[in-house]
């Protein structure tokens, strides 16, 4: 059964490639061009990862299926309810995708497996919450390059900068992470903290604009922030555990 979810839940993602691809093609713009290429080489790279099964492969679908459910539950919250074929299958493709990825199961086939390039152990107590750390920032760093991309969100440009370089942060610290290498973990903890700047300065084009799209494109943006802000603190937390164990032995 863990065999059939993985191929399904890559098979989502090979579709999810699909449609970036597609929309980066006939998107108008450098900055809509490149995110949408973006979106396309995250999820391609999410379904090789599933099909190969390498260790860090779960985590990646995880914050895809999230960051995917998130958007929807933000649409939908507006009221923009639609039964578009299209629409139906991302809204419930990323929500299943999530859920097949849950489960002891899915764990074994791959952050619990042996693996060459895992230097992790997951076995110990406390670990999934590395795990739930990198899974989270996976579901931030594509929002918060939709958050600096998108210019009705009323942002200025040293904002939107800023997100772009977060969310690359961020990039660069799970593949840090994927390295088994501590540092990741650092700086997954500070790109959160200009994650929690970057909502706070959302939060007023959220409340004060009437323009119906606008308040789209923005309240989108900010579903980054939820899982950002958790993804921030459990990144600091996993930081923070050898070194009060050290205090603690000195």
């Amino acid at each position: 059964m863990a065999n059939l979810r993985r191929y399904l839940a890559a098979g989502f993602l090979l579709f999810m490639f699909v449609l970036w691809g597609g929309a980066s093609w006939l998107s108008d713009g450098f900055l809509a061009k490149a995110c949408s290429a973006i979106f396309a080489a995250g999820d391609l790279i999410a379904a090789i990862a599933l099909l190969r099964r390498w260790f860090w492969g779960r985590w990646f679908g995880l914050g895809i299926g999230l960051v995917g459910s998130l958007n929807t539950v933000a649409w939908l919250g507006l009221g923009n309810w639609s039964t578009d074929p299209m629409l139906v299958i991302q809204g419930v493709g990323f929500a299943l995708l999530f859920v097949m990825l849950l489960g002891d199961g899915m764990r074994a086939q791959f952050e619990l497996r042996r693996s060459a390039s895992n230097h992790w152990d997951f076995t110990r107590p406390g670990m999934q919450l590395l795990s739930w750390a990198v899974v989270l920032n996976i579901a931030t760093a594509p929002e918060l390059l939709a958050y600096g991309c998108m210019s009705a969100t009323g942002l200025g440009v040293a904002a939107r900068a800023v997100a772009i370089a977060s969310a690359a942060a961020l990039a660069i610290a799970v593949v840090l992470v994927v390295m088994c290498r501590a540092a990741g973990v650092l700086l997954m903890t500070a790109a959160g903290v200009a994650t929690v700047v970057l909502g706070i300065l959302g939060l007023p084009v959220l409340t004060a604009s009437h323009d119906p799209s606008q308040v789209l494109v923005t309240l989108t943006a900010l579903t980054a922030f939820p899982p950002g802000i958790l993804g921030a603190l459990a990144s600091a937390v996993v930081f923070a555990r050898p070194i009060v164990r050290f205090l603690r032995a000195e």
